[in-house]
Formats: structure tokens, C-alpha cells, sequence
């Protein structure tokens, strides 16, 4: 028994080590994530052109509860490496760290189901005001670098298709086809120069062979399954290990000590 004991405090310790590292890191990060995603103008034109505001303020909320299931990890962790370093098992500390297990579990099952609910939304989202800003695109505000206009829209535009190397919703052929301001001022351009290799060479928006063939759409879509894969794993994961711990914490609050002091974990 005094064996078994000695290995499952072990594991905690270790187990505990790497939540004050994932916590830390997980907390900071989503954090400065959630931040960008609040503060960017271009985000909230994207969901904001679709009519899809209020699935941007629920994206915000899964993401504030995957930052708080983070912050409870750090918490833990340390909590954790407290009561370990302590050798008389106190109990009220094994069910501290057991009601911390089940937080994190339930916050990031919650966060999950709440991302995969509007996950057809936000890409809905996405797809829609793509076009959006198409059909608004015009540079009669006045050229800043080769045809990149000055308003938010011009920006989130050729900003995508340089930086995702895409061109149009569902390829080139899409600003003819979706008649866009753009097109009716440029008839004998195939696209923005922004959908071009090198965009600063004249003229190479009005050959196939120097455009980005693929469409924004598709890729953005790519990106966003790829962030959702990322985000189910890592809560899968995180809910089996914090089941495990919550499991092993009870398991040993039941074989550990009552604290006469109180719960006085460190």
C-alpha cells in the first residue's frame, strides 16, 4: 500500500508540474488570442458583413471559458505540488484538487460543445462576408500600394489573398462572376493585383498564369478545421488527464489523512 501511495504521489507531482507549465502557457496564450480576436476590425467586419455578430460574442465566450479552464490548471498545479510535497495525504487537499479536476473537465467539454454548435455558423461566417467585402471592394478611395485601396474592406481583402496566397471566394473567376464594383471599373483585369505572385509587377493581373488559382474560401475553411482539430484534441486530452486526476485524487483522499488544522494544503 505504502509502495502504491508512493507512486500515484509521484505522478502527481509530475502531474502537476505540467499544469503550472500548460496552465501558464494555455492562459497567456488564449488570452493574447482573445485580445486579437476582440480588438481587430477586420474580424468583427468579417462576422459583421454575414450578420453574424452574435455568434462572434459566443465564439468570444468559448474562448473565455478554455482561458478560465487554463487559469483553474495553473491553479491546480500548484495547489498540487503543494500538497505532494507534504507527506501526511491530507484529504481535504486530495478533494480540493479532485473539485479543481472536475472544473477543468467540465469548462473545456463546455467550451467543445460550444465551438462545434456554431462551428457551421462561423464558417457560414466566414465564407458570406468573403464575398461581402467583394462585392464592396473599390479603389475609388484612392490607391495606397498598387491597386490596395484604403478602407477596412480593401485591407481584409488583399490582406487574405496575399497572406493565404488565395484569389476571390472560389477562385479568380469570381470577381466576374459575382459582377463586383471592382470588376465593372477594371473590365480588362482579371483580379486585384493582391491575387498576383508578385504584386508589384505591372500588369500581372491580366495573365492566368501569374494569379493565385485557389479560392479564398476553401482555404480560409482549411484553416479554420485545422484550429478546430487543434481545439478538440487538446480538450479531449486535457479532460481524460483531468479524469484520471480526479480519480486518483478521491482514490487517495480516501486513504489520506484528516487535517486537524484545517485545509492547509501548503
Amino acid at each position: 500500500m505504502a509502495a502504491a501511495l508512493g507512486c500515484l504521489r509521484a505522478f502527481f507531482i509530475v502531474l502537476s508540474i505540467c499544469y503550472v507549465i500548460v496552465g501558464l502557457a494555455g492562459t497567456i496564450a488564449t488570452g493574447v488570442f482573445i485580445y486579437i480576436f476582440r480588438t481587430t476590425s477586420d474580424i468583427k467586419d468579417l462576422f459583421h458583413l454575414s450578420g453574424q455578430d452574435s455568434t462572434f460574442d459566443n465564439v468570444v465566450v468559448a474562448l473565455i471559458i478554455i482561458t478560465c479552464a487554463f487559469a483553474v490548471m495553473l491553479l491546480a498545479g500548484f495547489v498540487g505540488c503543494c500538497a505532494m510535497c507534504r507527506r501526511d495525504n491530507n484529504q481535504c487537499c486530495q478533494n480540493v484538487l479532485a473539485f479543481f479536476a472536475l472544473c477543468i473537465t467540465l469548462m473545456f467539454a463546455t467550451a467543445v460543445i460550444l465551438l462545434a454548435i456554431y462551428r457551421t455558423k462561423l464558417e457560414n461566417a466566414t465564407a458570406t462576408s468573403f464575398e461581402a467585402s467583394m462585392l464592396t471592394y473599390d479603389n475609388v478611395q484612392g490607391p495606397v500600394i498598387g491597386d490596395i485601396g484604403t478602407s477596412a474592406v480593401n485591407a481584409y481583402v488583399d490582406s487574405t489573398q496575399q497572406n493565404r496566397q488565395c484569389c476571390g471566394s472560389s477562385g479568380y473567376e469570381s470577381w466576374k462572376t459575382l459582377n463586383t464594383k471592382w470588376s465593372q471599373a477594371h473590365p480588362l483585369e482579371l483580379a486585384p493585383t493582391s491575387c498576383c505572385f508578385q504584386s508589384s509587377e505591372t500588369g500581372c493581373n491580366m495573365d492566368v498564369a501569374k494569379i493565385y488559382q485557389r479560392g479564398c474560401s476553401k482555404v480560409i475553411s482549411n484553416i479554420s478545421n485545422s484550429v478546430y482539430t487543434i481545439i478538440y484534441i487538446v480538450g479531449a486530452v486535457v479532460a481524460v488527464v483531468s479524469l484520471i486526476e480526479m480519480l486518483t485524487a478521491c482514490y487517495m483522499a480516501r486513504t489520506g489523512n484528516p487535517d486537524k488544522r484545517g485545509c492547509a494544503c501548503c
